[in-house]
């Protein structure tokens, strides 16, 4: 254990997201590190290789870096403490390294788009970063494996347009897909600008367009309407393990081989931007949309039959052909969807929020809920609201 007369000194270079409020990842860091390792931190650098040669100036014990480019690399190379690298935006540091699998994110994003029953598939590639290309190499592997294959535009760097993207050129690109079509962002730094280049060509999503964009920034993903489905990079695992790493260096004093330890995102976190299933069959996606905008309006089959001008039966066959599910099991799941959002985000009853998503009564939406997530409303409602 650590002495709490001692205490290890570390510096944090290149983790500009300690800056931005609201940051459950940042403070969960800072915490780790104060409480759980008891060291102190005396030294938080947006970056630059300026960062590495003052933590050693300061007589720090080691640091934690985010390598950025080539210069914050020879300078780490050469540095007089211990250092862990958790940035995968370059390819090979020679730095003992902690990351996320990039390529597994890209797999994800694939797997995810498609269970939605996407069958074409595209793909937004960032500007900069190995990170981006590992994200891109993982989506069209798995896309390959389902023997679909994927439309792809890759942003291109220092181009003279706005966060430079060619907005004009992306939006053409977007135009020109056969919808409906699943979509893959690798990286959430052209999220809000994405959305807002589709809403200007009259692309909807989640109706034309399903998305997933990479791991996504709380303070980035706040501003983006429709909220974004995204994959989760298990950030708080990768700090832990390298601090880990950190913590053997900085005891035994000695050279660790360089090496590269890869950590599995832990998952997807969905978002109203996948929310619905794709459907080539143009009656189901009629179907599709006029259920995803009245299923909490008292919507039943007999209505919604009505409004297409069909029998059930045809509808039904429809759906179980295309979806392999009935209308009402596919309406059903998008009260559910709903009713889990307003368990999380609110504080009514149980009662009131059944009735607003479509229920009969609270009595319903327990028989149901329980049936298709194993637990009641009431046990969902107390595990999704954050701990104070």
């Amino acid at each position: 254990m650590t002495s709490l007369t001692h205490p290890k000194i570390i510096a944090l270079i290149g983790f500009p997201i300690l800056e931005m409020r609201s940051n459950p990842t940042a403070h969960a860091l800072a915490r780790y590190i104060l409480e759980e390792k008891q060291w102190e931190i005396a030294l938080a650098a947006k970056g630059g290789a300026g960062g590495i040669r003052l933590a050693s100036k300061m007589g720090c014990d080691g640091a934690l870096v985010r390598l950025l480019d080539s210069e914050m690399t020879r300078e780490a190379r050469s540095a007089r403490i211990p250092l862990v690298n958790v940035s995968g935006w370059l390819n090979s540091t020679g730095i003992a390294t902690v990351k996320c699998d990039n390529v597994a994110i890209g797999r994800l994003a694939a797997t995810h788009l498609h269970e939605q029953n996407f069958k074409r598939f595209a793909v937004i590639v960032a500007p900069g970063g190995v990170l981006n290309k590992e994200r891109l190499r993982g989506f069209l592997e798995h896309a390959d494996s389902l023997n679909l294959r994927a439309a792809c535009f890759r942003c291109k760097k220092n181009t003279r347009t706005e966060g430079g993207v060619d907005w004009k050129s992306l939006s053409s690109w977007l135009l020109g897909l056969q919808k409906p079509i699943g979509l893959f962002l690798t990286d959430d730094i052209l999220a809000q600008g994405l959305l807002q280049s589709m809403q200007g060509c009259g692309i909807s999503v989640p109706h034309d367009v399903g998305l997933v964009c990479g791991p996504l920034h709380p303070d980035r993903g706040g501003l983006c309407s429709p909220s974004l489905s995204s994959i989760d990079p298990d950030t708080t695992r990768v700090y832990r393990l390298a601090l880990n790493c950190l913590e053997k260096m900085m005891t035994t004093q000695k050279t660790v081989i360089p090496s590269i330890k890869l950590i599995s995102p832990a998952g997807l976190c969905p978002g109203e931007s996948t929310r619905l299933t794709a459907s080539d069959d143009p009656l189901v996606a009629r179907a599709i949309r006029i259920m995803d905008a009245e299923a909490t309006q008292g919507l039943n089959i007999n209505l919604l039959c009505s409004q297409l001008g069909i029998t059930c039966a045809t509808l039904e066959r429809h759906f179980k052909s295309t979806l392999g599910v009935t209308p009402h099991h596919y309406l059903t799941r998008l009260r559910i969807t709903a009713a889990k959002k307003q368990l999380a985000n609110n504080q009514d009853s149980i009662e009131k929020i059944a009735r607003a998503c479509g229920f009969s009564d609270r009595k319903r939406l327990n028989l149901v809920f329980a049936a298709k997530e194993g637990i009641s409303p009431r046990q969902w409602q107390i595990r999704s609201r954050p701990l104070n």
